[in-house]
């Protein structure tokens, strides 16, 4: 029975997994179905009490008539065979006979087929195909047996994952959504084919969450500047995440009455920061570490105890950074924070790269462009190398320029590199709706990498934030750029800021806080403005070890999300 058996599906090791496998081949189903019907008889029998009772059923499905796989009825019978099924269930089971071969299976015939199928599809690998092939085609099943509505009682079927998203989505304004939501990762869909929309569902609970805290307002800059990178950045990254949406049309409409929530909340938030800021700029700044200061306070004392490598992403924002940083701690880098969390920066106004990254490398206030930034940078790091994008480009087939590779793997204390993936992106692609991944950012993850290898210390930062498109208004304005404007007296949406710090129109202009308003025309996001997002500057310190920064204020964080 076992060299027949063996012989007809082409398999020396008999297992009910090597049966399944079998039962997908129309060339072995031809071959068993040309056996005389009392030998095939006697090889169930054999099987039966030999493999259990899971593997006559296979091989009953390979007798039957039709072309579909033993693993595609089981997972269809795992739908179907259940207690309490309705009247359309009952229906379905005798239309499921004849891909039984006309055999009507026990309830706990059908049931240990349907677990075997289940454990079958689950240790497929993650990225195999079939796994999504299958389900689709027992999904199908359920429809030609008139049952399709019975894929949503189904933890393995799209029309499963489909109906837990929906009902995850009547949760979310009243109801029990947390429960909803573990529903929903129990899916075996939820973490491979569906991944994107178990993130967004992800992103969606935790803005209603949020949305149940009160928390007490910021009283001075700084502690605005603590709410932006440390709270309102992964905000503002759970609603990009949100906002990209759902194609369903009953999980969109719920993500979007969740994000006008969160907005109006973000909004008010936006209100007090500029009239924080508004305040400090005329009063004077306390408490807080100002964009010009970075290499002075963080970046020279790091490179007197490791070398460091400096990457300066233009526009990153704290949502930005905060995503970012999950991906560079998830390549065996141990992010440092000094205090409590992560440092929060205060760019130069108005928030655009002439002002606040020529700020940076100058280490002062002022107005400039690259070849300043060069000549500052070099100056105060005797000799170190500054890269900006054009230095970046490397001849065919390397990831890194030969003078970038060379630099980082000098003695050079400080090495610094500007990349502009983040800032192009606001100006035709989606900054909102991008998954902000180390390989998303050009040219950094083979300066992780490089660095790792030589051991250098990474600074990430920005020179200024931005806020993303999302239907604004434009408001015309003489002498105005996308954000800020010339004037001494601010409008709706708007703050007047002045002082030392405001390096444009003799030390005071108008600048937009409401993240719906511009001046200039349309883009896909914008900075300039004294928005939260665009003001807030975030430095993200990481280390190959724990101990490369003892003995200073430097330590490892605890987790940041």
């Amino acid at each position: 029975m076992r060299g027949l058996l063996g012989a007809v599906l082409r398999t020396a090791d008999l297992t009910t997994d090597s049966l399944l496998r079998a039962s997908g081949d129309l060339e072995a189903k031809a071959r068993w179905q040309g056996i005389p019907e009392d030998v095939r008889g006697q090889v169930r029998g054999w099987v039966r009490d030999g493999l259990g009772m899971v593997a006559p059923m296979i091989l009953d499905v390979l007798g039957s008539d039709t072309r579909v796989d033993a693993v595609t009825v089981g997972l269809a019978a795992d739908v179907v065979y259940r207690p309490g099924v309705p009247e359309a269930g009952v229906r379905a089971q005798a239309r499921l006979e004849e891909y039984f071969g006309g055999h009507s299976p026990a309830t706990s015939e059908a049931r240990a087929l349907a677990t075997a199928c289940v454990d079958y599809l689950r240790r497929l690998p993650g990225d195999d195909p079939q796994r999504s092939q299958i389900a689709a085609r027992a999904q199908q099943l359920l429809a030609d047996v008139r049952w399709h509505d019975g894929a949503a009682n189904s933890a393995i079927l799209p029309g499963g994952y489909t109906a837990r998203a929906q009902a995850l989505a009547a949760a979310l304004p009243v109801g029990d959504y947390e429960a909803a939501l573990k529903d929903l990762l129990a899916h075996e869909l939820a973490f491979s084919q569906n991944r994107t929309a178990t993130q967004r569902a992800q992103m969606a609970v935790r803005l209603r969450r949020w949305l149940g805290v009160t928390a007490p307002d910021p009283t001075s800059l700084a502690a605005a500047l603590q709410r932006q990178i440390g709270v309102d950045g992964r905000v503002d990254w759970a609603m990009a995440a949100a906002c990209t949406g759902s194609a369903d049309p009953v999980v969109a409409a719920a993500y979007r009455e969740v994000v006008q929530q969160v907005r109006q909340r973000r909004h008010q938030h936006d209100e007090q920061f500029a009239a924080l800021l508004a305040a400090a700029l005329r009063d004077g700044i306390e408490g807080v570490v100002g964009v010009e200061d970075v290499l002075t306070q963080v970046v020279e004392p790091m490179a007197r105890v490791a070398p460091v490598l400096l990457v300066v992403v233009d526009g990153m924002s704290a949502a930005v950074a905060a995503e970012l940083a999950e991906g560079v701690t998830g390549r065996s880098w141990t992010e440092m924070v000094h205090g409590e969390g992560r440092l929060p920066v205060l760019a130069a106004l108005p928030t655009v790269t002439r002002y606040s990254r020529t700020s940076l490398f100058c280490a002062a206030l002022r107005d400039g462009g690259q070849a300043d930034e060069k000549a500052a940078f070099s100056t105060l790091f005797a000799g170190a190398r500054l890269f900006h994008k054009d230095d970046l480009r490397a001849p065919a087939g390397e990831e890194l320029a030969p003078g970038v590779r060379e630099a980082i793997q000098s003695p050079d204390r400080v090495v610094g590199v500007v990349l502009n993936t983040v800032d192009d992106a606001l100006a035709k692609a989606d900054p909102g709706g991008t998954d902000w991944t180390v390989d998303t950012i050009q040219h950094l993850p083979a300066l992780l990498d490089l660095a790792a290898q030589v051991g250098r210390v990474v600074i990430l930062t920005s020179d200024h934030g931005h806020v993303v498109e999302r239907g604004s208004e434009r408001r015309a304005m003489n002498g105005a750029d996308a954000r800020y404007r010339p004037g001494d007296a601010a409008g709706a949406g708007e703050v007047l800021l002045t002082g030392p710090r405001v390096l444009a129109h003799g030390g005071t202009l108008i600048a937009v806080v409401d993240e719906d308003l511009r001046y200039g025309n349309k883009s896909a996001g914008y900075h300039g403005g004294a928005a939260a997002a665009e003001v807030t500057i975030p430095l993200l310190v990481f280390a190959q070890s724990p101990d490369t920064l003892a003995g200073t204020s430097w330590r490892p964080a605890p987790p940041q999300s």
